[in-house]
């Protein structure tokens, strides 16, 4: 399956051809003037740092892109003059980016200093053609409620029926803003995040990727997400809604049975509305 990747050494007495892992770190930004150093600060104390940091401001009303560009190199920033929208602001930065890899980072979300080494050596390791790297994440609520995220999920590497199953089940990959890294050439290919969806966008882009790219994820907790009130994906109808449309796009593809399509569909649905509800009670 497309989503199957071994990391074995290569065989005895062969020297494997390393190739560099050139690493765009790509956070998109709107009105994040809160925390985005602190975004990127994680990504710049790296023990492994990114070739480049490329933050997309996206109509900003507050002082991000400022504090963006007064940042200097390795920050590059790029503007929109109104704002856009999260898949969009991702659009650009992936097509304004010059690393072969894209490290995704959400402005109001951080990476651990090992992050990017350990993803490094996994692409290294691997055999055969790897696309999308992510680690685990852990989430922080509102409450303070600290989990991991997706810890129930098997790896893709080692369970890759299991993966693929948890994914059409729902977003199974941990931390989808700032843990994965990849392939650039990949996210061109397939078009990038769709513009018409304002939430699951990050789903849609796994579901259309794992048709012809293997996904690794290395099993340690190195980035650290904020579950934040008001955001997007407490927007209950929307979110329903979007979720709908991605699970008609792509469930048929995967599972040919109607019956089943229906059955996964209302399960996905009613993980979204519980998972909503969780966050709504740490906000309270």
């Amino acid at each position: 399956m497309p989503c199957d990747a071994s990391a074995p050494d290569g065989p005895p007495g062969v020297e494997a051809v390393v190739e560099p892992v050139a690493i765009t770190t790509l956070i998109p930004a709107y009105n994040a003037a809160a925390y985005l150093e602190r975004a990127v600060d994680s990504a710049i104390r790296q023990s492994s740092p990114p070739d480049e940091i490329l933050v997309v401001d996206d109509g900003s009303t507050d002082a991000t892109a400022e504090i963006a560009a007064s940042l200097g190199p390795p920050v590059r920033v790029v503007r929109h003059d109104r704002n856009l929208g999260l898949a969009a602001a991702r659009n650009t930065g992936i097509r304004a980016a010059k690393g072969d890899w894209i490290a995704l980072l959400d402005a109001d979300d951080l990476w651990y200093p090992a992050k990017l080494e350990r993803q490094r050596d996994a692409i290294r390791r691997a055999t055969g053609d790897v696309g999308v790297v992510f680690c685990l994440t852990r989430i922080t609520a509102a409450d303070g409620t600290r989990w991991v995220d997706c810890d129930d999920v098997p790896p893709p590497q080692r369970d890759p029926d299991g993966f693929m199953t948890a994914l059409l089940r729902k977003n199974a990959i941990s931390g989808s803003g700032c843990s994965p890294l990849v392939r650039r050439e990949l996210l061109l290919q397939v078009g990038g995040y769709d513009e018409s969806l304002r939430t699951c966008e990050d789903w849609d882009l796994w579901l259309r990727l794992a048709r012809l790219a293997r996904f690794l994820r290395v099993d340690e907790i190195l980035c650290e997400g904020f579950a934040r009130a008001g955001g997007l994906s407490l927007e209950l109808d929307r979110l329903l809604d979007d979720a709908r449309t991605v699970l008609r796009r792509h469930l048929p593809a995967f599972v040919p049975d109607p019956a089943a399509v229906r059955d996964l569909e209302r399960h996905a649905l009613a993980l979204i509305g519980a998972y909503v509800a969780s966050l709504r009670r740490s906000a309270a």
